[in-house]
């Protein structure tokens, strides 16, 4: 058996080809707008049920989230940079901006939480001779910042702004 073709049969497929380009260019398309979709329901998932942003840190999906933005936002030189998909992660960004983005913010937003949970069941600031380790740690943070002399430069002077506003609010003055 042949397997060589006419020249008449190599020329159909190409026209053939040809003509149903279009509906390879429309179906390859549509096949990554639902893909951008998921991908932008991905986040809006992993922000609503941890409140903060994905680390490259984290787990498998978590850290290809994050991989997924960074490429996204960041690489405007590189082949298929989309400008509108980058547009529509930077507006999730804005919306949601006060959100943790990094280790570091995550963890000094639950130090702040957890120093409103002390100061609601004690109705104390903690103090540093305390016998429980946990209130020595949250005393020895909160004068840490408070003594701290440059702000901080991302969310963390957020989170510590409205801890301190929790604090006047319950009646404790507080002067920086």
């Amino acid at each position: 058996v042949s397997r060589s073709l006419t020249y008449s049969q190599s020329c159909g497929l190409i026209i053939v080809k040809q003509q149903f380009a279009w509906l390879e260019n429309i179906f390859e398309s549509e096949v990554q707008t639902t893909l951008i979709e998921n991908r932008l329901e991905d986040l809006k998932k992993f922000l609503s049920d941890y409140r903060r942003w994905p680390f490259a840190s984290g787990g498998d999906d978590e850290a290809s989230l994050a991989r997924w933005i960074y490429n996204h936002t960041k690489r405007d030189l590189l082949p298929g940079y989309d400008p509108d998909e980058a547009k529509r992660i930077e507006q999730l960004q804005e919306e949601f901006s006060h959100y943790p983005h990094n280790n570091s913010e995550y963890e000094f937003q639950n130090t702040c939480t957890d120093f409103r949970i002390f100061l609601e069941r004690n109705f104390r600031l903690p103090e540093d001779d305390s016998e429980n380790m946990r209130e020595i740690e949250l005393a020895q943070w909160f004068h840490k910042v408070l003594s701290k002399k440059e702000p901080y430069d991302d969310n963390r002077h957020l989170y510590f702004n409205q801890l301190l506003e929790y604090l006047s609010e319950y009646g404790f003055s507080i002067s920086i």
